[in-house]
């Protein structure tokens, strides 16, 4: 692992220095294990991100550390482990010495926040740092006082020496000349000896009181060790799979938890999806309700809603919206709405797509028979009724992620085309959920989720001498979504995963309709 100091990181965020950064294994739950996270250290708080990729998208969870306890855990030497109340998070590191230096940056925090609450407890917190910089000026001081005592006593021995070895006839001049040269270089010798003791002094002092801060800590530490013990003595090891841990407000899984295990489930799903073979069509034809489209019960309704979403697709944005995706073709917005409590926020994004056409792109997301190739969370899927050539009603079911239940979606789908004169025509398909008594929502182990979708687009082709290519054709696309999850789900978890998965679904798809059509005919 490799740690960086005072490293500036964007994204939405924030924009303030990291003070400590780097990566480490978080436990996530008993499904997941263990999981890389990337964690930044910032203004006394410890935020984690997947990974340092991930962090213009927001952390995933936060801590102040002024008050939190930490734990190095005594088998495992890689391991430590940070609490607070009922929150734990369990940390390892790469090896001991990586575990040492977040042990180090997080302890001084803990130890001594950028902003105490007096300058009291500033004093207190500080006051080992302080007594270790103390002793070591004292060492210095005793150092260079021994080293001038050592140079007066040798001198004063040279002097006797020569003394001894003197004549009696010479005696008086030499004498006189050694007086003399001591005198050159005096020393008080009693102040020498008082600086001394008293230097010595003070060394041992400031050792007690560090030793007596070391013991008040150490026994901070116990009584907050037995505080902890005593408290969690009576709860079982593991926590059985149950409905607690399930979706629902009394969920015990963490907010950030829920998005793991969302977040695993879905790219387990993909992999599946790749690895198996391709399953057999469940596409079944419908009744066909009526000769004319016109005189079915739902088509005025199809009519007005898919006008609507036609409209709001194609209206400006206003101050209201926020930038969520900001990609080399693709920008996705966003707005925060709760409706009773559950998460709506309306998604809009806008691509550029090459060498495919507008009509080309709505085909392929219309027609059933291609939808298992690029929505890899649907489990079944059934034509409930066929309205007419370009409008079907749709009943589908997706794969359960756990821990949020499976889902299911009626809607009606309408394959839509506004004929322009002198330019291409403008293709678009509006989804949109309804009720049938004969499929009730919400019977059974399913959610029913509601929405409102529309996907347009709008071709555009440049001039060419001889017949048109791939290369000249360019489809701008517009998708625009509504969806309720029916159920409960943590804000933050849906917010995350919304992020995260529109962006990949809408690359998933017009790479898959780019390759389906590049050798085929272009459709206009």
């Amino acid at each position: 692992m490799e740690v960086q100091h005072g490293a500036v990181l964007g994204g939405n965020h924030d924009d303030t220095a990291s003070e400590f950064e780097g990566t480490l294994s978080k436990w996530t739950n008993y499904i997941l294990g263990w999981k890389s996270r990337f964690f930044v250290l910032k203004q006394g708080h410890l935020l984690y991100y997947k990974s340092p990729d991930d962090v213009r998208f927001g952390c995933r969870g936060a801590i102040n550390l002024v008050n939190v306890n930490l734990v190095p855990h005594k088998l495992d030497e890689c391991r430590f482990d940070l609490r607070f109340c009922d929150l734990f998070w369990y940390l390892r590191a790469d090896s001991c010495d990586e575990r040492q230096k977040w042990i180090e940056v997080l302890s001084s925090y803990i130890v001594a926040p950028n902003e105490p609450p007096d300058s009291t407890s500033c004093n207190k917190r500080w006051a080992v740092r302080e007594k270790m910089e103390e002793i070591g000026t004292f060492k210095e001081l005793i150092l260079k006082q021994t080293l001038r005592l050592v140079d007066y006593f040798s001198d004063q021995f040279n002097v006797l020496e020569t003394f001894q070895s003197l004549h009696c006839n010479d005696s008086k001049d030499l004498v006189r000349d050694l007086i003399i040269r001591l005198k050159e270089n005096p020393v008080d010798l009693k102040e020498e000896i008082m600086t001394l003791i008293a230097t010595v002094d003070a060394l041992l002092s400031t050792a007690t009181e560090c030793v007596d801060e070391m013991d008040e800590r150490e026994l901070s530490w116990m009584k907050n060790e037995k505080s902890n013990a005593r408290k969690y003595a009576d709860r079982s090891a593991l926590y059985t799979v149950g409905p607690e841990l399930a979706e629902g407000q009394n969920c015990l899984l963490r907010d950030e938890e829920f998005y793991d295990a969302v977040e695993y489930g879905l790219e387990r799903i993909e992999e599946e999806a790749e690895l198996r073979k391709r399953l057999e069509d469940s596409l079944v034809d419908g009744i066909v309700g009526c000769e004319k489209e016109s005189q079915h019960p739902l088509w005025s309704e199809i009519q007005k809603a898919t006008e609507d979403q036609v409209e709001l697709t194609c209206s400006a944005m206003n101050e209201d919206w926020t930038l969520l995706v900001d990609g080399d073709n693709m920008k996705m917005f966003t707005r925060d709405i709760v409706v009773n409590g559950v998460v709506v926020d309306p998604l809009k994004a806008v691509c550029t797509v090459e060498g495919v056409t507008g009509r080309e792109i709505c085909h392929y997301f219309y027609c059933p028979q291609f939808r298992k190739d690029w929505e890899s969370t649907l489990e079944q899927m059934k034509v409930v009724e066929k309205i007419g050539d370009d409008t079907m009603v749709f009943h589908q079911v997706y794969k359960r992620v756990w821990p949020a239940a499976q889902r299911d979606l009626l809607f009606w789908s309408h394959l839509w085309r506004r004929e322009t004169p002198g330019t291409h025509d403008v293709w678009a398909v509006v989804n949109k959920s309804i009720d049938l008594p004969q499929i009730p929502a919400n019977d059974g182990k399913y959610v029913r989720v509601t929405l409102a979708l529309c996907l347009l687009c709008v071709t555009e082709t440049r001039p060419s001498v001889g017949k048109l290519s791939r290369d000249d054709v360019t489809c701008h696309l517009t998708y625009c979504s509504t969806v309720n999850p029916g159920g409960w789900v943590p804000a933050s978890a849906i917010r995350a995963l919304s992020r995260k998965e529109y962006p990949k679904f809408l690359n998933k798809f017009t790479s898959y309709v780019v390759e389906q059509t590049k050798h085929k005919e272009i459709l206009l």
